[in-house]
């Protein structure tokens, strides 16, 4: 399993290679995002079928926090969401996009991120990214991309 270490690793090392903080994205820019970027995450939350736990530990978020922040949404309130929940969504949106691109039904694409994959040791995509950290949504965004181009 040295490849997957290896794909961890880089998942890992491009994760710590973005290092931002709140300072790299002005507060402007992370209110601006943060509304249509978690109402976006919500939509594709609801066509994966994912359970609330699940979108707390995608976006690594509080329960609470989560909830009160997806409300202020969707009513198209001003919100201003962390750097890191902002890196995070933006990569559920690409997972998204790379598996809107490969099976263009959204059912497939809700089915393929629960089903043993052999390129995850076995385990499901979901799972990888669900392990809380944001180099397993990298390791599965990548994989995806890799699969796009071939």
């Amino acid at each position: 399993m040295q490849g997957e270490s290896d794909d961890q690793s880089d998942a890992e090392a491009w994760a710590a290679s973005l290092a931002l903080s709140a300072d790299d994205i002005s507060p402007d820019d992370r209110r601006r995002l943060s509304g249509p970027g978690l109402r976006a995450f919500l939509r594709i939350a609801q066509q994966w079928d994912l359970t609330e736990g699940d979108q707390y530990r995608l976006l690594g978020m509080a329960d609470g926090d989560l909830a009160e922040e997806s409300r202020a949404a969707m009513r198209g309130e001003m919100i201003e969401l962390p750097v890191s929940v902002l890196l995070r969504i933006s990569a559920i949106l690409g997972v998204y996009g790379a598996l809107r691109t490969i099976f263009q039904e959204p059912k497939r694409a809700a089915s393929w991120i629960r089903a043993p994959n052999e390129a995850f040791g076995g385990e499901a995509a979901l799972e990888i990214m669900l392990s809380g950290e944001l180099a397993g949504l990298m390791r599965v965004r990548r994989y995806l991309e890799a699969e796009l181009n071939g």
